[in-house]
């Protein structure tokens, strides 16, 4: 099991390749604020939700399945453009 510091570590390295994701590939190309949160957000839920998949005997499968894009959900949320979703997913 990791330790705090090597967590930390590792999410700190997540949210700077994130950081140079969105500030200098997505914002240049859109100039468009609205999903910029919405970017880090979905990136830091994904990032501990396969941390903690990682340390567990659950597959990855078993997570998808209640994931915003699967049909199971009975949560919907508002449409986005292709576009973005494309800059979530990457």
């Amino acid at each position: 099991m990791e330790t705090l510091v090597e967590s930390a570590q590792s999410f700190m390295t997540n949210l700077v390749i994130v950081f140079i994701i969105v500030r200098f590939i997505y914002y240049p190309q859109r100039h468009d604020k609205d999903y910029v949160f919405t970017f880090f957000a979905f990136n830091t839920v994904v990032y501990f939700v396969m941390g903690l998949l990682n340390n567990t005997d659950i597959s990855t499968g078993a997570g998808s399945d209640c994931s915003p894009f699967s049909r199971s959900c009975a949560n919907r949320t508002n449409t986005i453009p292709i576009r973005e979703m494309t800059y979530l997913l990457c």
